[in-house]
C-alpha cells in the first residue's frame, strides 16, 4: 500500500519520516496530554487556594481581596502579551480561575474578617435584597463594618435593623431598595446621618434628581451610581460601574476610590444625560428581549418544537432572552416605565421597523444591503 503526502516531522530533535495522518494523530495525542497538565495544573491551584483561605482564616482575613485579584489580572494580561497571545482572552481564563478559586474557599474554609477599631462603616439600606446583600458581600470581604437596614429583617440584632438606626453612625449608606421608593429613602437617610455620603444605586436617575436636588440644597452629600451588573457576579472584571457627576466631586472621588482596588471599569456620565444613555443600552437591550418571548409565546409553536429547528443565532438570543423572562418583572416593569424618555424609544423603535419593513418588501436589495450597511459602520466605529 502506498501512502501519500509523506513529510519529515520532528519529534524532539529526531526527525521522523511518517504521513501527515500519523503526524495528525500524534499531535492530537500531544494535544490531549497538554489538556491532562491543564487540568491538574488547575486541580493544584485550587488546592493551593483552599491552603490560602485556611491562612486567611486563620488570621481572621476576608476570603476576597480586590486587590490581589486585580494584580492577578493585570500580570495575566502582561504574561499574555510578552507571550503573543490574546490578553483579552487570557484575563477571561484567569477570571473564571479566580471565581472558581474564591468559591472553593467559600465552600471549604469558614472566615470572620477581623475588623479594625479605624475599619469605615457602610450602612446598606435594602441589604436583603439582591443587589443590597451584593454590597453588603463586597463590604464585609473588604474588611468594612458593614450593618443592614430592611423592612424585610425578622429579628433585630446589633447590625441588622427594621428602619434606620438612630444611635450609630456611618461614613457611607448605600440606598439599594426599589426604584420608586429611592427618592424618599435617600431623604431620609440625608436627614437621620447628614454627615454621611449617601450613595444611591438605581438603574434609573431622571425622576431622583428633584430629590437630590433638595438634599443637597440642604447641605447633604449623595453620590449617584449605576452598577452594570447584577447580583450573582463574583468576579469585577470586565464589568462596569457608572459614577453621575452632579457637582459634588469629593464625594464623587471618594465614592469611586471604594472600587479602585477592583478591576471594575468605572465611566462618569453627567446625572442628567444617564438616563438617555440608559435608554439604549437598557432598556432598548430589555425590550428588544421582551418583544421577542412576547412574539414567540404568542406564536403557534411551543418552545420544545422552536429549540428543535433552532440555529445557533436563535439559541443564542434565547440565552440573554431566558435570563430577561427570569428576572423580577416589577424591576424591568420600572426600569421602562420610570424612564421619562421612553416614549422617544417607542417611536423609534416604531421608525426603524417601518424602514426594515419597506426594505424587506421592496423588489430591489438595495435599500436593505444599505441599511445594513450602516449599521455595521456604526457598530464598528466608522461613520
Amino acid at each position: 500500500m502506498v501512502i501519500l503526502f509523506h513529510n519529515f516531522y520532528k519529534l524532539g530533535n529526531v526527525p521522523i519520516f511518517m504521513s501527515y495522518e500519523s503526524k495528525l494523530n500524534q499531535l492530537r495525542t500531544n494535544i490531549r496530554e497538554l489538556d491532562s497538565k491543564i487540568v491538574n495544573l488547575l486541580k493544584e491551584r485550587l488546592e493551593l487556594a483552599v491552603e490560602i483561605g485556611k491562612i486567611k482564616s486563620e488570621l481572621k482575613l476576608p476570603v476576597k481581596n480586590f486587590q490581589v485579584e486585580k494584580e492577578v489580572i493585570q500580570r495575566a494580561r502582561l504574561l499574555s502579551e510578552q507571550s503573543g497571545l490574546d490578553p483579552d482572552f487570557m484575563e477571561n481564563i484567569m477570571s473564571l480561575t479566580i471565581n472558581a478559586s474564591v468559591n472553593k474557599q467559600l465552600q471549604e474554609v469558614k472566615s470572620t474578617p477581623v475588623l479594625l477599631e479605624d475599619s469605615q462603616r457602610v450602612l446598606v439600606v435594602g441589604g436583603l435584597g439582591k443587589m443590597g446583600d451584593w454590597l453588603l458581600g463586597f463590604f464585609q470581604s473588604s474588611g468594612y463594618i458593614v450593618h443592614v437596614a430592611d423592612i424585610k429583617v425578622r429579628e433585630e440584632d446589633d447590625t441588622h435593623f427594621k428602619t434606620l438606626p438612630n444611635d450609630q453612625n456611618y461614613d457611607y449608606i448605600f440606598i439599594a431598595t426599589p426604584l420608586d421608593r429611592l427618592g424618599e429613602d435617600l431623604k431620609n437617610a440625608a436627614r437621620s446621618f447628614p454627615d454621611s455620603i449617601i450613595i444611591e444605586i438605581g438603574s434609573l436617575k431622571s425622576h431622583l434628581i428633584d430629590a437630590i436636588a433638595e438634599v443637597i440644597k440642604s447641605g447633604g452629600k449623595v453620590v449617584s451610581i449605576h452598577p452594570m451588573f447584577g447580583a450573582d457576579v463574583v468576579n469585577l472584571s470586565g464589568r462596569k460601574l457608572i459614577i453621575c457627576t452632579n457637582g459634588l466631586p469629593e464625594e464623587e472621588r471618594m465614592t469611586e476610590a471604594l472600587f479602585s482596588d477592583t478591576t471594575v471599569e468605572i465611566s462618569h456620565l453627567r446625572l442628567n444625560e444617564h438616563d438617555k444613555y440608559i435608554l439604549y443600552t437598557l432598556g432598548l437591550s430589555h425590550l428588544i428581549n421582551l418583544l421577542m418571548g412576547d412574539v414567540l409565546q404568542s406564536s403557534e409553536y411551543d418552545f420544545p418544537s422552536l429549540r428543535r429547528v433552532a440555529g445557533t443565532t436563535f439559541d443564542k438570543q434565547m440565552l440573554t432572552t431566558l435570563e430577561v423572562f427570569s428576572e423580577n418583572p416589577y424591576l424591568y416593569y420600572s426600569i421602562q416605565h420610570l424612564n421619562k424618555f421612553r416614549r422617544n424609544l417607542f417611536f423609534e423603535m416604531q421608525d426603524s421597523l417601518n424602514r426594515l419593513m419597506f426594505a424587506i418588501e421592496g423588489d430591489e436589495p438595495s435599500e436593505f444591503i444599505e441599511l445594513m450597511e450602516q449599521g455595521r459602520m456604526f457598530l464598528l466605529g466608522e461613520n
